[in-house]
C-alpha cells in the first residue's frame, strides 16, 4: 500500500514523536495513521493526537508515498485539509493551494476517464443524470447569446479542437429524437428570421454548396415545399433576377456580336 521512501520514513517520525509525548498545547487534531479511506480503523493503536501544523503535513507527506487510486484519495483528503475553518488553527499559503488544487484536479480528471455515467455514479444516479439531459432547455435571453457570440466570433478551432470535439459525438451515448431535432431547427430559423445577410456571407454558402447536391433526387417532401405558393414579393424579387439573368446573356450576346463584325 505504502512506498517505503524518505517521505515514509518522515511520516514514521512524527507519528513515532507524537506516540512518546505529552501535548503541551491544548488544540490538538486525531490522525488516522492509516487512512480509513485505505482501509484503516478508528481503534485506538491507529490514532494519533497531532498539531494542527504535524496534521496537515502528515496529509501532504501522504500523497508523497501513495500511488496509483490510493494516491487520489490522499489528494483529495489534502485538498480538504487546506480549507480553514473556524476550530481549526491551520494555515496554508497560496503556492501549497494551488499545487494541491492542481494535482487533485488532474487525479480527477485522470480517475474518470473512460468511464460510464454508471461507474462512476450508479445506475439510479446515471438514470437521473441522463433524463435530465433529455429534457429541452429553456430559451436564452438575447444577452446572454449576444455575450456568447462575441467572445466566440473571429476565432477558429484548432485542428487538435476538431477531433476532440469529433470524438466526443461519437462517445455520446443517446439518439437525437426527431422533436428535438425540429425543435432545434424550429428555435435556429427564430433567431436568423428578419436578419440581415450581406453579401460576402451569402456568396460563401453559395461556393460552399456548389456541387454538393448534383445528381442527388430531392424527396417528395422536398419538392411539395418548393411547389408552395410563394408571396408577392418573392415572385417580385424571382422576376427582377431572372431579368437581370437574361439581360446579362443578351449584352454578352451583343459584345460578341460587335467584336465579330469588327
Amino acid at each position: 500500500m505504502f512506498i517505503e521512501n524518505k517521505y515514509y520514513k518522515w511520516y514514521l517520525n512524527i507519528i513515532n514523536a507524537a506516540n512518546t509525548r505529552k501535548l503541551c498545547d491544548d488544540y490538538y487534531e486525531t490522525h488516522h495513521i492509516v487512512p480509513v479511506s485505505l482501509g484503516g480503523l478508528n481503534s485506538s493503536d491507529n490514532l494519533v493526537k497531532l498539531t494542527a501544523k504535524e496534521h496537515f503535513v502528515c496529509h501532504l507527506l501522504l500523497t508523497k508515498f501513495t500511488a496509483g487510486n490510493n494516491r487520489h484519495k490522499m489528494l483529495y483528503a489534502a485538498t480538504g485539509m487546506s480549507r480553514q475553518r473556524s476550530y481549526q488553527h491551520r494555515y496554508v499559503n497560496s503556492a501549497t493551494y494551488q499545487r494541491l488544487k492542481t494535482q487533485a484536479a488532474s487525479a480527477m480528471s485522470e480517475s474518470r476517464k473512460g468511464k460510464t455515467y454508471e461507474e462512476l455514479y450508479g445506475v439510479k444516479k446515471a438514470a437521473e443524470m441522463r433524463e435530465k439531459k433529455s429534457q429541452p432547455r429553456g430559451p436564452q435571453s438575447k444577452s446572454t447569446v449576444e455575450k456568447r457570440a462575441s467572445k466566440l466570433r473571429g476565432k477558429k478551432r484548432t485542428a487538435n479542437q476538431r477531433d476532440t470535439m469529433s470524438a466526443a459525438q461519437i462517445r455520446r451515448d443517446y439518439v437525437q429524437t426527431q422533436e428535438s431535432k425540429d425543435r432545434g431547427a424550429l428555435n435556429i430559423s427564430k433567431a436568423l428570421k428578419g436578419r440581415e445577410v450581406s453579401e460576402e456571407w451569402r456568396d460563401k454558402i453559395s461556393k460552399s454548396l456548389t456541387g454538393k447536391m448534383a445528381g442527388v433526387p430531392k424527396s417528395d417532401e422536398t419538392k411539395q415545399k418548393m411547389r408552395k405558393p410563394k408571396s408577392e414579393a418573392h415572385k417580385k424579387a424571382i422576376s427582377e433576377a431572372r431579368k437581370a439573368k437574361y439581360a446579362k446573356i443578351r449584352a454578352e450576346k451583343d459584345q460578341a456580336c460587335l467584336s465579330f463584325k469588327s
